[in-house]
């Protein structure tokens, strides 16, 4: 258990690392029920924009503020 100490509470850093890894592993669980269910389907466009999406979802978790940052950045340019 990296990060924690017994007898003191986990830190704010630990407990953002532990949602991130949560969160990518369910993308990464949808993905591959979606890719295992269009393959059986013989989809294989659908197979790929599964995959596409995934990547950007967990692209999005793992890097969010880079995409606050692009999004904020956007809006003040309207």
């Amino acid at each position: 258990m990296h990060g924690f100490i017994i007898g003191a509470l986990p830190t704010l850093a630990t407990i953002q690392h532990w949602v991130l890894t949560v969160f990518t592993q369910a993308v990464v669980i949808l993905v591959a029920w979606q890719v295992v269910k269009h393959f059986a389907k013989m989809s294989i466009g659908k197979i790929i924009v599964a995959l596409i999406a995934g990547g950007f979802v967990g692209f999005a978790i793992t890097n969010y503020t880079l995409i606050t940052g692009w999004v904020t950045s956007f809006f003040k340019m309207l």
